[in-house]
């Protein structure tokens, strides 16, 4: 089995580090341990997870994740071996984000 390695993308640093910070004032909203755990599962079989199917992001290659009320959006470099954790987004963001490009 192929082995990945997990980059963060410096937009999902600091999505995580909103996501802790609001965990902290909001401690029963969400988990940022149970993000860490899905993250890492991310190295083993990270093609499990569909493609992003919104516009503009299919034609890029976009993966999608789901954790409780995050969306976890990567990329896969086959080449490399590296996933690239690129936003860390509450699903109602996304939502808000979908409508404004499409509108």
């Amino acid at each position: 089995m192929i082995q990945y390695s997990v980059e963060f993308t410096e937009s999902a640093r600091e999505d995580f580090f909103n996501l802790y910070c609001y965990e902290t004032t909001h401690p029963k909203s969400l988990s940022t341990e149970k993000l860490k755990v899905a993250v890492t599962s991310l190295e083993l079989m990270p093609e499990r997870f569909p493609f992003f199917e919104e516009k503009p992001m299919v034609d890029k290659q976009i993966r999608i994740m789901k954790e409780g009320d995050v969306c976890i959006f990567y990329f896969i470099n086959k080449e490399t071996k590296i996933v690239s954790i690129i936003r860390m987004l509450y699903v109602q963001n996304v939502i808000v984000e979908q409508q404004l490009v499409t509108s």
